[in-house]
């Protein structure tokens, strides 16, 4: 959906605490509503989603944020009308006082709806949440009846508006819309929350209306407004663009439920000692970067910079928690995805603790001896028989990444849709030769949702990746191409891997992208017209450069990887064709730097993401990636030893990351001009 709400935005800010003592402000009054509607009846030609799985996500991460259960008011199916949301707004808006904390969190189907009054939309169409009773495009007989029951942004924006008045200028809003924006189409089997057409009258003329522009979802209608310098700031997070669908997944107990809300309720419950709205975003993104690749959440609003909840949030060092307890194997909710694979380490605390470098709620140590993507199993030093899982708390201290196996497929003319990846096929023979020549390669899963295929062509065949559509690696099918596809397989596996952030507690880290303007990179503003829902976007032939903040008390040496969106890694810093050197990217304690050599930002289109490693030694990221491995001293640091065993480690060989570094990911989307 579109979303006009005021966005002055600097850029994606990841923030790692150096510090272990937060100075909190005087507590503040929390409140919520979580309104979820998946209940919807065939009539109104909505599909049923599972929404309401939602509400205990967010409501535990609420309340592990301060938030009374009493303050907490949920808004679910039958009752979340267009008069029973706008209800539960009012009673919120009622209950607050200033300088007090609000989250409204929603899960529902999103649609657009023909503009009724204002004609403030570009496209002509509103955005609305679509209450239990309201009638789809597909549905509805009576246009002027129908529209009646959307709750429309500009309705929502009034209320907005209001309660941020009540709140005073030292309140908080956030909000929270785990609902799909607009499109007309899904790739998947996964279930969207809103994918059909808009709404509209009979004499609706779509080309009398600009297109749409690719933002968000709701607008604060200027009408609306008051005096800015005293209303409560605001922070809107959505879970898609106005051009995606937003798709469910699973939570870690394999529950259906929106990849928001999962990704929200994550961040909510690890949340480190310097948490502004962005570096939450930020968080949010990366996990919603492992669930669902292909969306791109959006983040605006006027505070996004601002302490979270004014600085009234509960600071808490990661954990997972804990699923079952069988003497001393202890099931936790977290897996490879997390690091948790076989030989990571493990300290079990008192649940509750916040800060495990306090060994006073030390119970036990472990290691993990089984894993999966979601899920781990550890053995303890001590049994636990007899503790309930709600009582211990899980905190890594070593985490332990491997090379997973990539799942794969061959296009034939029945197992993909043609019109997204195929125009011609390969032969049953030609298959099964391809197959019975990785069938013995173990970085190969075939896999009816595969991540890569390969697809056949005229003169070459493409290995394309399926979440983007972005041609991997392309080979001449003249030839016999199984040395070179294998390579790209390993290649696939390396991106995802870098794909994943070491985090450590003992560094303070900021890394922004300066927009180079003139010959002039803009370290000020940092050029917020390049801005779109919080993720910088930039189109080819424009430059960048990077400025990294160290706030430890410290020096530091950076290095730098281009992730492109075709899968391809390029090294950035160090470079020595630019005669930059690793021993040239130290970064003194409490000091900032702009790295001076741009980089111009070229095709594939997408999502690219600058790799940033960071240590408190010399790192040569750039000479391993180069190198394929092999050429790198040999006293490597955890981080530099994790990528050169991307190159040499085969399916299932763990390697340990310790605490003497970590990395960050800096998404941007490279867009057509």
């Amino acid at each position: 959906m579109q979303r006009k709400i005021l966005s002055y935005i600097t850029l994606l800010l990841v923030i790692f605490t150096c510090q272990n003592v937060l100075a909190q402000k005087t507590a503040k009054n929390k409140y919520g509503v979580i309104i979820a509607i998946g209940d919807y009846a065939p009539e109104t030609g909505w599909k049923k989603i599972n929404s309401l799985n939602d509400v205990g996500l967010i409501k535990k991460a609420l309340e592990k944020q301060g938030f009374p259960s009493a303050n907490i008011q949920t808004i679910t199916n039958q009752a979340a009308t267009r008069t029973g949301i706008s209800q539960g707004i009012k009673n919120l808006i009622n209950s607050v006082n200033a300088g007090d904390v609000a989250v409204i969190h929603i899960s529902s189907h999103g649609s657009q709806i023909e503009d009724d009054k204002n004609k403030d939309e570009s496209d002509g169409l509103d955005e609305a949440i679509v209450p239990v009773d309201a009638m789809s495009s597909t549905a509805s007989k009576d246009y002027e009846k129908d529209q009646a029951k959307y709750f429309r942004d500009d309705e929502f924006g009034e209320l907005v508006s209001a309660l941020r008045q009540k709140l005073g200028k030292d309140g908080d809003v956030l909000v929270i819309i785990d609902a799909c924006h607009s499109g007309s189409g899904t790739r998947g089997t996964a279930k969207a929350r809103g994918d059909l057409q808009p709404l509209v009258s009979k004499n609706f003329d779509p080309k009398k209306n600009a297109e749409k522009k690719d933002e968000g979802v709701f607008r604060e209608g200027s009408a609306s407004r008051g005096d800015e310098s005293s209303m409560a700031t605001y922070v809107v997070i959505s879970a898609a663009r106005a051009a995606e669908l937003n798709f469910e997944t699973y939570d870690d107990d394999f529950n259906p439920v929106g990849s928001l809300s999962y990704s929200i309720g994550k961040v909510f419950e690890n949340l480190d000692q310097n948490s502004s709205y962005r570096t939450f975003f930020a968080n949010v993104q990366t996990i919603m970067n492992q669930k669902v690749p292909s969306q791109q959440p959006v983040l605006e609003g006027n505070g996004l910079d601002r302490q979270l909840f004014g600085g009234a949030f509960v600071a808490q060092k990661p954990f997972v928690e804990i699923k079952g307890i069988e003497g001393n194997k202890i099931t936790v909710k977290g897996g490879t995805l997390s690091g948790l694979d076989v030989g990571a380490k493990v300290d079990m605390y008192k649940a509750g603790t916040k800060d495990p470098s306090q060994k006073d709620n030390l119970i036990t140590d472990g290691k993990v001896i089984s894993a999966n993507m979601y899920e781990s199993t550890i053995q303890t030093e001590k049994s636990l028989e007899g503790t309930m899982p709600v009582q211990v708390w899980a905190f890594v201290t070593e985490t332990v990444f491997k090379i997973e196996p990539i799942k794969f497929d061959i296009i034939t003319a029945q197992n993909l849709p043609t019109k997204d990846f195929a125009t011609s096929f390969f032969t049953a023979e030609e298959v099964q030769n391809k197959k019975s020549n990785l069938k013995d390669y173990p970085l190969v899963e075939f896999n009816a949702k595969p991540e890569l295929v390969l697809r056949k062509g005229s003169n070459e065949d493409d290995l394309v990746i399926t979440s983007n559509g972005h041609v991997f690696r392309s080979f001449k099918n003249k030839e016999d191409y199984t040395t070179d596809l294998k390579d790209a397989i390993k290649g696939f596996a390396q991106y995802k891997v870098l794909l994943q952030d070491i985090k450590s507690d003992k560094f303070a880290i900021q890394v922004k992208l300066a927009p180079v303007v003139n010959e002039k990179a803009d370290t000020v503003s940092f050029s917020t017209k390049n801005l779109r829902g919080g993720v910088m976007e930039f189109k080819p032939g424009e430059t960048v450069r990077v400025w990294v903040r160290n706030d430890c008390d410290f020096p530091v040496y950076i290095n730098v990887l281009d992730l492109l969106p075709n899968g391809k890694i390029q090294p950035y810093l160090p470079y020595r064709d630019l005669s930059i050197y690793p021993e040239d990217l130290q970064i003194a304690a409490h000091a900032s730097r702009l790295f001076e050599n741009p980089i111009e930002v070229t095709e594939p289109y997408g999502t690219e993401v600058f790799k940033v490693f960071v240590s408190r030694d010399k790192i040569d990221m750039e000479q391993i990636a180069t190198s394929k491995g092999s050429g790198s001293r040999g006293n490597l640091n955890s981080l530099e030893s994790l990528f050169k065993d991307t190159y040499s480690k085969s399916r299932g060989e763990p390697k340990a990351v310790k605490a003497d570094g970590m990395t960050l990911s800096v998404p941007f989307n490279v867009v057509k001009k």
